[in-house]
């Protein structure tokens, strides 16, 4: 789930629009990278669903073991419907196609009755093994009146559903939609208490681009001075860039710390993030230097940090880091 919580006291009716015309699908993909916010957003939007039934499951590693994923939902279920998941428990995980339809059967009979249900798989990008995989891509096309599954992942998931995107059953939410706008910053900063200039407002979009994660940043540096967001806007690449270190850098030996930063990888980070955003298929073209193992194991986790969560503001940071590094 992601850690950011500054959608949850801030109301964004725009965002509560895109979910419930997503919702009217069987299956919503919520897909972006971290910090943009779509568990916050995912719940916001449900908690101002009164009636609906919410199945959320928060996954972890530890659900790519059959019998942890299978109790995980069971206890989920038994917060509100003790019945269902004593069934649950009892009948086991459907393992094979025959048994979801059984397990179908089930929720037909013992599940709460509403118009709508909502089954939440949130941080799916954790699970690999095929029983999860199944079971989501079951799920997906689960005969349940009023059901609809959120998926809400760092890459898409990969199960079969493109049945459903063809028959319009389908959508996806990604990052695109989640970012902050200039009026949903302007309200964020008006909520906190931070004065702004209209000019301010370009400034802090165009330096974050609606990343969630970098305007909480930027407005605890904002909440102590307001009237310097140039200083707000640097502090916020710092902490960005303790993230950095904090998440992948510092785990490598200072030996493959200095190799991988003096490479000429990183030294245009800012160009192979672009390319390969405009064309994925000829990266291989790029006159790359030859590179030794200890480099391309450091350039693999770099060009995950910069892919897996799509954002181009998130590379150029990532470059002006590694500059720092030098």
């Amino acid at each position: 789930m992601d850690s950011l919580t500054i959608t949850e006291f801030l109301n964004r009716p725009r965002i509560d629009r895109i979910f419930e015309q997503a919702t009217m699908c069987k299956l919503v993909y919520v897909i972006a990278g971290a910090g943009y916010g779509k568990t916050q957003a995912v719940r916001q939007y449900i908690d101002e669903q009164p009636d609906a039934v919410v199945r959320w499951v928060q996954l972890t590693e530890s659900d790519n073991i059959v019998s942890n994923f299978w109790e995980h939902l069971a206890r989920n279920v038994s917060f509100d419907n003790l019945e269902l998941a004593a069934r649950l428990r009892e009948f086991g995980f459907p393992d094979s196609a025959s048994r979801f339809k059984q397990f179908t059967q089930i929720l037909n009979e013992s599940e709460h009755r509403s118009d709508k249900i909502f089954l939440v798989l949130d941080d799916f990008h954790l699970m690999h093994s095929k029983h999860a995989l199944d079971f989501a891509e079951r799920c997906a096309h689960l005969q349940l009146p009023g059901s609809c599954v959120i998926i809400i992942s760092r890459s898409e998931p990969q199960i079969n559903t493109m049945s459903l995107f063809a028959k319009g059953k389908a959508c996806i939410v990604t990052e695109d939609e989640l970012r902050f706008n200039e009026d949903e910053i302007a309200a964020f900063l008006t909520l906190r208490g931070i004065p702004y200039a209209a000019s301010t407002l370009t400034k802090l979009w165009n330096a974050t681009e609606g990343w969630a994660l970098a305007l909480q940043l930027l407005s605890l540096v904002l909440k102590r001075t307001p009237d310097n967001p140039d200083f707000a806007l640097e502090t916020m690449k710092q902490n960005v860039y303790k993230l950095f270190e904090t998440e992948a850098f510092n785990d490598f030996s200072k030996d493959v710390q200095k190799e991988g930063i003096n490479t000429q990888f990183f030294r245009r980070a800012d160009e192979l993030c672009q390319h390969v955003l405009d064309s994925a298929p000829d990266a291989e073209k790029l006159d790359m230097p030859r590179i030794t193992e200890q480099q391309r194991v450091v350039c693999l986790v770099v060009f995950v940090l910069l892919i897996v969560p799509a954002v181009y503001v998130l590379a150029v940071m990532l470059a002006g880091y590694l500059r720092q590094h030098q």
